[in-house]
Formats: C-alpha cells, sequence, structure tokens
C-alpha cells in the first residue's frame, strides 16, 4: 500500500527512484524464491510424470494402457522416460549403483541413494520397482545446494544424494527387484542393480466406515 501511494503520489526523481528500488526489489525476491523452492518444484515435476508413467504402463512391457478414447481426451505430458522406454524395460546393463541404505517404516519404504550428479531438469536417478508382472517408476527427493554453490554452477542446483520413499500400498502385490534409472545432461539413460528388493501385499480392500 504504501509503496502504491508513494508511486502514486510522489512527482520527479523521487517517483523514479522508489520505481526502481521496487524493480530491484521484485528481481531480488523472484531470485530467491527460485533458489528457495526449486527443489520443491522439481520434485513435483517428477512426481507428477512418474505417476504419468505408473499411469500408463501397467505390464512389464512399454504398451500403454490408454485405449483410443482415453487417448482422444487426454494429452500426456512429454517425458524424460520417452525416450528410454527400451532402457526401462530392458535388462540392468549398467554398473550396479549399491544404495546407502533402504528402510521400512509400515509400508513405506524410504531408500537413500548412492550420490549421483543431479542437474536441470530431469538429470539424476529414479527408482525402479520391477516385478514379474509390471515395472513402477518413483521420484526421488534432491536437496538443493547453498546460494553461493548455485551461483558457481547454476546448472546443477542440487547436493550429492537422494532420498526416494516408496509406498507398498501403491504397488500390486509381488516381489520387486530395486533398480535405479540414471539420466545424464544429454537425456540419456541408463539401468543399474541395486542388489535390494522389496515386498508388497498389495493395496488391500479398504475398510468403508459405517454409521449403521
Amino acid at each position: 500500500v504504501l509503496y502504491g501511494w508513494g508511486v502514486g503520489e510522489l512527482s520527479g526523481r523521487y517517483r523514479v527512484g522508489l520505481g526502481l528500488a521496487g524493480t530491484l526489489a521484485g528481481v531480488l525476491l523472484a531470485g530467491l524464491s527460485y533458489v528457495a523452492f526449486l527443489d520443491d518444484i522439481i520434485w513435483w515435476r517428477h512426481w507428477l510424470l512418474t505417476n504419468q508413467f505408473n499411469w500408463t504402463y501397467s505390464q512389464n512391457r512399454p504398451v500403454s494402457r490408454l485405449d483410443a478414447v482415453s487417448l482422444r481426451y487426454t494429452t500426456q505430458a512429454p517425458a524424460f522416460y520417452d525416450t528410454t522406454l527400451p532402457v526401462l524395460y530392458g535388462p540392468a546393463n549398467a554398473p550396479p549403483i549399491p544404495l546407502d541404505s533402504l528402510v521400512r517404516h509400515g509400508p513405506v519404504y524410504t531408500l537413500a541413494i548412492h550420490p549421483i550428479p543431479a542437474g536441470l531438469p530431469d538429470e539424476g536417478g529414479y527408482v525402479v520397482a520391477r516385478s514379474l508382472k509390471r515395472t513402477y517408476l518413483f521420484p526421488v527427493w534432491r536437496g538443493a545446494v547453498a546460494l553461493r554453490s548455485l551461483l558457481k554452477s547454476p546448472t546443477h542446483p542440487f547436493r550429492l544424494g537422494s532420498v526416494a520413499q516408496v509406498n507398498e500400498l501403491e504397488l500390486d502385490a509381488g516381489k520387486y527387484e530395486v533398480l535405479l534409472l540414471t539420466i545424464d545432461s544429454t537425456g540419456k539413460g541408463q539401468l543399474h542393480t541395486t542388489g535390494l528388493t522389496l515386498q508388497s501385499s498389495g493395496q488391500g480392500a479398504q475398510q468403508l466406515l459405517k454409521n449403521w
């Protein structure tokens, strides 16, 4: 309110000075917001894209389950995995990458992933859960670096190391091999073994609450 009053009421060089100060403050605020929320924005992007993958591919081969009617009314967002489907569904031929840890709390598996370089927009690692029936893809959480490090290397705004969570209630029942898909700066993907597996009992039947 005070800024609007000043721009409207002041005259001459005072109005110009206030306008410039407001513009610079806005640019600074936008820049700080970019740094502060970049990791959240990237995580949500990858959460949406990996969920799109899980909704689209429900078998252990890269065949979409969307029928002609669904495709007519649904536009698939371009995703980093579009060009790596043969890799995702092929053998894990890249060198193994051991996970730092795999911890279970209730239905949720938390995976600490070995440091992998991560950059914009999609460079980094993704968790793959593969059973005999289907393959799932999960995003990872990448912590943002400090402002000084970001200024030195704007294309690599994330710290080494990342964490992923897999909820077994989101998986079909079965035993899953845990793999790691890495995407480099050119968009090329490689599939790595981790030597770990996880077990899911499936989504189970929901208990409906009744008031009688």
